[in-house]
C-alpha cells in the first residue's frame, strides 16, 4: 500500500482512511484472494482438519488461535489476510469445492462479496424508512423479488432474515398470535424428517414438548392423511391444532412433502400452514420443479438463498400472506424512534422482526440477481436438477447400489445392496471421504445406515460426479 493503513492525513483517527488507502487495501485483498479462489478445486473439500475416519476434527490439529488478549499494537493489513487465508481457507470445509456434496450448502459468488462490502461501507440503518429510505426500498424490492419467483400473492410480504432458524421463529410466533389457544392445549405438526431448527423455534417461542405432534414419514415424506387422522384425534381430546410445517426439501433425503395436499388440509382446518424451502425454495423457478406446486400456498415460507442460490451465509428470507401477523410491540416506550411513516407502504423491519440492529444483508442478493439476472441461476439450477438425476441413475443402473431416495431437487441418497448390518456401506462411505478428493455425508434411515449426495455448488460439473461415479464403481469391484 502506497500510505500507512494506520495513519491518515484526514483526521486523527485511525479508522479515516483516504480513498487512495481503501483502494489500495482492496487492490491487494484481490490480488491474495484470487490464488485461492481459483486454487480451491485443489484443496480438500473436507478441509485438512478433517478426520474421515471418526468424522470430527483431527486431534493433531493446530488451533491458530490460542492468544487469550488482543493485540496492543497493529501490523500490517497484508500480512493479516494472507494468515488468514491460509488459517481458514483450507483448515474447514471448502464449501463450493466442485467436489463438496455434503449438507445443503452451495457456495457464494463473488458479487454477493462485493455487495457485502458496500453495504458494510456504507453502513445504512435498514430498520426504519426514515433513516436509510432508499437502501430499505432496495430491500423491500429483493422481498418482491422473490415472493414473484415463489408466485406469492402480491399481497403478501416478508424480510430477509440471518437464515431459515430466524425466519422459522417468526413464522411460529406469527402463527401463535393467529391461533390462540391456551397453554399445553396448543399442537404444532411435524414430519420426523423436518428440520431440527423448528423445535429450537418451537422452544424460543414458549411451546412446551407435549406440544409438538412429530408424526412419521412415509417415503421420507409427510404423510396428509396420518396428519389428517392426528389432528382430528387431537381435536376429539380438546387440543387445538396451531401450526403445520410441510417441508420443500428434507435434509435427510431431499424430500418434497406433498405441498398441496397438506395446503388443502390446513385450509379445512384453519391451521397455519408454513413451507420450510431453505433448500428446495428456489426450484420454484424451473418448470420442470411441479413437485413444488403448492409451496405459494403457505401461510408463511423461509428460504435460505445461502443455500441453492449462491449467496453467502446469513442470507435468509421469510415470506408471509399477512406482514402484520409478524409485528412486535416496541416493548418499553421509545421516544427516539423515528414515528412511522404512513407514506411508506409497509411495517418498519424493526417492527416485523426481533432485531432492531440490523445488517443490510439485501443488498447482496439484490446486486447478484442485479448483475447476473434471474437467468443465470434458473440455469445453475436447472444443471443442478440434471446432474443429480443422472448420477443417480448411473448407480441404480450398476447394480450394487440401492437407491434409498431418488432426487425431488438435487439431492439423493443411497446405499450398497446386500448390507443389512450397513458395515459395507459404512466401509465405503469412510474410503470415499479418506481420498480428500470427494466429500459426502450420511445418516440413519430406518435403522440404515444411508449415504446422502447434495449437489449444489456452481462449480460442480458433471465431469466431476462422473469421476466420483467412476470411484465407486472401482471400490465395489474390489470388495
Amino acid at each position: 500500500m502506497s500510505e500507512e493503513p494506520y495513519s491518515s492525513s484526514s483526521s486523527s483517527s485511525p479508522f479515516d482512511w483516504s480513498a487512495a488507502q481503501i483502494e489500495a487495501a482492496f487492490s491487494d485483498f484481490a490480488k491474495q484472494i484470487g490464488p485461492w479462489w481459483e486454487g480451491i478445486a485443489s484443496l480438500a473439500p473436507a478441509g485438512l482438519a478433517h478426520d474421515a475416519l471418526t468424522h470430527s476434527v483431527k486431534k493433531d490439529w493446530v488451533h491458530p488461535f490460542t492468544d487469550a488478549t488482543p493485540p496492543e499494537q497493529g501490523v500490517a493489513l497484508e500480512s493479516v489476510v494472507k494468515d488468514l487465508i491460509k488459517d481458514l481457507g483450507s483448515d474447514g470445509q471448502v464449501v463450493g469445492h466442485p467436489t463438496y456434496l455434503a449438507y445443503v450448502a452451495g457456495a457464494a459468488n463473488p458479487v454477493a462479496a462485493i455487495g457485502q462490502s458496500l453495504a458494510m461501507l456504507l453502513n445504512p440503518y435498514t430498520g426504519t424508512f426514515t433513516t436509510a429510505p432508499a437502501a430499505v426500498q432496495l430491500e423491500d424490492q429483493t422481498i418482491r423479488w422473490l415472493m414473484t419467483m415463489m408466485d406469492w400473492p402480491k399481497a403478501g410480504s416478508g424480510l430477509l432474515t440471518t437464515g431459515s432458524s430466524l425466519a422459522i421463529f417468526s413464522a411460529v410466533l406469527a402463527a401463535r398470535e393467529a391461533r390462540p389457544a391456551p397453554l399445553g392445549k396448543r399442537r404444532i405438526y411435524v414430519s420426523d424428517q423436518a428440520h431440527h431448527c423448528i423445535g429450537k423455534a418451537l422452544f424460543a417461542a414458549g411451546f412446551m414438548p407435549e406440544e409438538t405432534a412429530v408424526l412419521a414419514s412415509e417415503d421420507g415424506r409427510l404423510n396428509p392423511q396420518g396428519a389428517a387422522d392426528r389432528i382430528r384425534e387431537d381435536k376429539a381430546r380438546g387440543l387445538t391444532p396451531i401450526m403445520l410445517v410441510g417441508t420443500a426439501g428434507t435434509t435427510n433425503l431431499g424430500r418434497v412433502d406433498p405441498l398441496n395436499d397438506l395446503a388443502d388440509l390446513c385450509a379445512r382446518e384453519n391451521i397455519w400452514f408454513h413451507v420450510d424451502g431453505a433448500y428446495g425454495g428456489f426450484f420454484k423457478v424451473l418448470p420442470e420443479a411441479k413437485i413444488l406446486h403448492g409451496l405459494e400456498r403457505g401461510d408463511s415460507l423461509s428460504l435460505d438463498p445461502h443455500k441453492a442460490f449462491c449467496m453467502p451465509y446469513g442470507t435468509g428470507a421469510l415470506l408471509i400472506k399477512d406482514v402484520k401477523a409478524i409485528r412486535w410491540p416496541r416493548g418499553l416506550d421509545a421516544s427516539y424512534m423515528p414515528p412511522y411513516d404512513a407514506g411508506h407502504m409497509r411495517l418498519e423491519y424493526s417492527d416485523i422482526s426481533p432485531e432492531l440492529s440490523r445488517d443490510f444483508r439485501g443488498l447482496r442478493l439484490w446486486m447478484s440477481l442485479k448483475v447476473f439476472g434471474l437467468s443465470s441461476f434458473r440455469a445453475h439450477l436447472a444443471a443442478k436438477w440434471q446432474q443429480a438425476r443422472v448420477m443417480c441413475a448411473a448407480l441404480e443402473d450398476h447394480g450394487a447400489f440401492e437407491i434409498i431416495a431418488k432426487p425431488d431437487l438435487s439431492l439423493f441418497a443411497w446405499r450398497l445392496k446386500n448390507d443389512p448390518s450397513s458395515e459395507k456401506t459404512r466401509q465405503l462411505f469412510t474410503a470415499v471421504n479418506s481420498t480428500g478428493k470427494f466429500f459426502l455425508t450420511a445418516c440413519e434411515i430406518r435403522g440404515q445406515f444411508v449415504i446422502r449426495t447434495c449437489i449444489l455448488g456452481f462449480r460442480t460439473q458433471q465431469s466431476d460426479l462422473d469421476e466420483l461415479t467412476a470411484w465407486l464403481f472401482s471400490f465395489v469391484e474390489k470388495v
